[in-house]
């Protein structure tokens, strides 16, 4: 049995061997994580998808592309992705002045095309509206 001294020198080691080890394994992940890139500037354009009644339409396939590019044009030219369960869909940009064409398809629907300019770091919001096919009526 250990007496009451023992006991609390051994857990001042113990609480001493964890702090370092704690300490230790920060100083790791920071290193290992190395320095923090910073953020790009962006724009952001966020639409949403109806029909002509004003219902939203989900898994609308919606394309970005870059029609006319300023100084931070470079890098990605075409961006695509479906909207949500509620018609809606966002998108980072590169900021500046850019032009975009933002195309809109989904199956028993008319395509949509749409043009944004951006001319900074700012957010556009978009309503897309599809119109259902004529044999779909």
């Amino acid at each position: 049995m250990i007496d009451r001294g023992t006991f609390l020198r051994l857990s001042r080691r113990a609480m001493v061997f964890a702090w370092i080890c704690l300490i230790g394994c920060a100083w790791t992940s920071q290193i290992a994580a190395g320095p923090r890139e910073k953020e790009q500037p962006y724009a952001l354009l966020y639409g949403t998808c109806v029909t002509d009644q004003g219902f939203t339409l989900r898994e609308v396939k919606v394309r970005v592309e870059l029609q006319q590019e300023g100084k931070a044009g470079k890098g990605k030219k075409k961006w695509e992705m479906l909207s949500n369960s509620r018609g809606e869909f966002a998108v980072r940009l590169p900021a500046g002045r850019n032009t975009y064409r933002v195309l809109a398809s989904k199956k028993g629907f008319e395509s949509t095309e749409k043009v944004v300019t951006f001319e900074g770091e700012e957010r556009q919001d978009l309503i897309v509206t599809l119109v259902a096919s004529p044999d779909k009526k």
